[in-house]
């Protein structure tokens, strides 16, 4: 009888250590997942912000040299002219 109750407590420390460990397998891939679903949304975030930030300069820079928007010539000055006679570097 003492036999029978050893087999079937090993019987259940077996079970019971497999479902620890699908569950301990299954808790770390999820939480891997989380790690990585939250890096992407916080890469796509600085992006976007960035992006953001690209498109107010430009508007800011198209905006400083005042283009007359009907004939697209300048308006205003460019402090910098560039200079075409040098060539590319």
């Amino acid at each position: 009888m003492n036999r029978m109750y050893f087999a079937d407590n090993q019987q259940k420390q077996k079970a019971f250590d497999r479902c620890y460990g699908q569950m301990a397998t299954s808790h770390f891939k999820q939480g891997r997942k989380l790690r990585a679903l939250i890096n992407q949304e916080a890469a796509e975030e600085a992006l976007t912000e960035q992006m953001a930030k690209l498109y107010a300069s430009s508007n800011a820079k198209q905006h400083e040299y005042d283009y007359d928007e009907v004939s697209k010539k300048l308006r205003g000055k460019v402090d910098k002219p560039v200079d075409h006679s040098k060539g590319p570097k």
